[in-house]
């Protein structure tokens, strides 16, 4: 069966899409949709040359959750990322407070974190991001706040391939030296018979 269309792009493209389009919504902490049944999601778009970029967060859950990410090349869906994980839940690590109000607390500093990704990986945030404080609604909480983040690229491609273009990772949160946040993602490009990609870092 032939192709019915395909799609180019370059990966610096991409990850240059991304960087801004992650900036501008979760790590802004920007107006987000919620369907329903509690479906939350963000989205961003950008009309480059003859191209037309697309970005979805859709995720469930706020203190532990699940969900992915999207970009989408005039409609054909190129890249995406599945995350999971939260706040840790053990009483002695949020100190009495409202577990809600605590993951509060971790999100932005999570958000801080993520407005720093890296320009050669922007998946998540850098290998490591430091503060002295994490701040919800007006409030500070003083400490010792940590963020690492290791990933690896996986050869699906080809033995020497971008790993933005195939990876798999986990990041973690920790305050005065104890975990309170992780996530395990992976994730990359997507390449479908029928609308195949055309990128010259990985496929020529």
């Amino acid at each position: 069966m032939s192709k019915f269309f395909s799609v180019e792009f370059d990966l610096s493209e991409l990850k240059r899409f991304l960087i801004e389009a992650k900036k501008s919504t979760f790590a802004a902490d920007a107006k987000k949709s919620t369907l329903v049944d509690q479906t939350s999601i963000h989205s961003y778009r950008d009309i480059t040359g003859a191209k037309l970029l697309m970005y979805q967060d859709i995720y469930n859950g706020n203190t532990a959750e699940i969900g992915e990410e999207t970009v989408s090349v005039n409609l054909i869906k190129v890249w995406r990322n599945q995350y999971c994980g939260g706040t840790m839940f053990f009483p002695e690590i949020h100190g009495g407070l409202n577990i809600n109000d605590w993951a509060q607390y971790v999100s932005n500093f999570l958000r801080a974190a993520l407005r720093n990704l890296p320009e050669d990986f922007p998946v998540r945030g850098p290998k490591l991001f430091q503060a002295t404080s994490a701040t919800s609604q007006g409030r500070q909480i003083m400490g010792d706040w940590k963020y690492v983040n290791s990933w690896e690229g996986l050869p699906l491609f080809s033995e020497n391939a971008d790993p933005f273009a195939s990876y798999r990772g986990l990041e973690y949160i920790y305050f005065n030296d104890k975990m309170v946040y992780w996530h395990a993602y992976q994730g990359g490009l997507i390449y479908d018979k029928f609308t195949p990609f055309s990128c010259k870092e990985i496929m020529t």
